[in-house]
């Protein structure tokens, strides 16, 4: 039993997920929100297609008035650019702030242009489960397609 039990284990592959270099969002890139996202979403990271990609977690972004979920994604980083993840902040007065993930020049703090995704994650469909165990829809998943059509 236990020889089988070391075969499963050694049979198994872990990947290691290799991140870009992280920058704080400033100040100046956060947006007011009226409400915060659902819980994130489940995905499934697929094999890394280079081995200088990064992965970019999946994120909830504001668009057109609503949440939606912006899958996950293999990038080569920019020359001389960190990743500025993004981030969900509550202001002393209660205020909800958002500022989405970007790449940022190195040097100058500012926004660049997005790589393009190398592969992306598969996302569950199925109902997200906060902490407390309460489901809620999961809502749209956003893909570059839709951007192009105004979502």
């Amino acid at each position: 039993m236990r020889a089988a039990c070391l075969v499963a284990v050694a049979g198994c592959a872990i990947t290691h997920v290799q991140l870009p270099p992280y920058v704080r969002q400033p100040t100046s890139a956060l947006a007011v929100v009226p409400y915060p996202p659902p819980p994130a979403r489940a995905e499934r990271v697929p094999r890394s297609p280079n081995p200088k990609a990064r992965w970019i977690d999946g994120e909830w972004t504001w668009h057109a008035h609503r949440w939606l979920w912006e899958r996950g994604r293999w990038e080569l980083p920019p020359p001389n650019a960190k990743y500025s993840p993004w981030v969900l902040v509550r202001g002393t007065d209660g205020t909800l702030y958002q500022a989405g993930g970007v790449w940022r020049d190195d040097a100058t703090g500012a926004p660049i242009v997005e790589p393009v995704a190398l592969g992306v994650a598969d996302v569950s469909e199925a109902a997200v489960v906060d902490v407390n165990g309460d489901t809620f829809p999961a809502g749209r998943t956003l893909d570059a397609r839709d951007v192009d059509e105004g979502y």
